[in-house]
């Protein structure tokens, strides 16, 4: 599957303006540490750029890591992307997420596979 010739990986960075929602329930090995929700919005790199509306979720994954799952949605409300990353430096660092995109509707052809998000369809 990832030996296609005409697969290819691509870097981007991709800055967001994200607000804090709401809070729900700290995970049971994470007591303290409540899910946060977010929402905000994206500036698309292409010409001309375009705004894209982001919701989420950022918690603790049982490993320790900070676990942030993304997905931005089309003028019309429909999911477009999504994305599961894990935050470079651990709790409060400023370095960023490394993850990967892929389709919200995590098509076959996807590279995360299966859906890995409720909010796709939200």
């Amino acid at each position: 599957r990832f030996s296609n010739p005409a697969l290819y990986e691509v870097m981007r960075i991709i800055p967001l303006t994200l607000r804090i929602t709401h809070y729900t329930r700290a995970p049971a090995a994470w007591p303290g540490r409540p899910t946060i929700h977010v929402s905000g919005d994206w500036h698309s790199a292409s010409a001309p750029p375009e705004l894209a509306r982001v919701r989420g979720t950022v918690e603790m994954a049982a490993s320790g890591d900070v676990r942030w799952t993304l997905v931005s949605f089309r003028e019309d409300g429909v999911g477009e992307w999504a994305s599961e990353g894990v935050q470079l430096g651990g709790r409060g660092s400023a370095m960023g997420v490394i993850g990967m995109w892929t389709g919200a509707d995590h098509e076959r052809r996807d590279p995360l596979g299966p859906r890995i998000s409720s909010f796709a369809n939200a």
